[in-house]
């Protein structure tokens, strides 16, 4: 599996977050613990929590009163300042 190794290699590269600059030990063992658990999930294993990873993709359309697939379908709405 070419891509699963992959997609492997680079989870563990962003979890690893060598070029980063951390403010403490702890910072860094924080990050570490969630980005593992985030990489985790990606790859279909269990994780220690389930991480919630928010989008607010569609907050603005959603505050203007239309749905998701209004904004999907239409591009009208989609673009229409709000």
């Amino acid at each position: 599996m070419p891509n699963a190794d992959k997609t492997k290699e680079m989870l563990d590269a962003w979890c690893e977050a060598k070029a980063v600059e951390f403010i403490s030990k702890e910072a860094e063992e924080a990050y570490k613990k969630r980005a593992r658990r985030v990489a985790d999930v990606i790859q279909l294993k269990v994780p220690d929590r389930v991480p919630v990873v928010p989008s607010f993709g569609m907050f603005p359309p959603w505050t203007n009163g239309y749905t998701c697939e209004e904004v999907m379908f239409d591009y009208d709405k989609a673009h229409k300042p709000g």
